[in-house]
């Protein structure tokens, strides 16, 4: 099977949140979850240096869109 050409931090960060609802846990390795989605384990590394680091990120982004909904909100 042919690896992606093109993987972005998104496609990433979708993968992996993809895969923790499937399996209600988080990839056992990085190598695993890279071959899993179809991608080199070093772009997993150009990105995010541990899963620790992708929830991180997630979490800072929904705190982000909430901050920026609540000030949009009037109430």
């Amino acid at each position: 099977m042919a690896k992606k050409k093109s993987i972005s931090e998104n496609n990433i960060l979708t993968f992996y949140m993809d895969y923790v609802l499937e399996h209600n846990e988080q990839p056992k390795t990085v190598y695993a979850f890279a071959k899993a989605n179809n991608f080199e384990e070093q772009k997993f590394y150009e990105f995010f240096g541990s899963f620790k680091a992708i929830e991180t990120h997630i979490f800072k982004a929904f705190f982000n869109n909430t901050l920026a909904s609540l000030e949009k909100s009037e109430d």
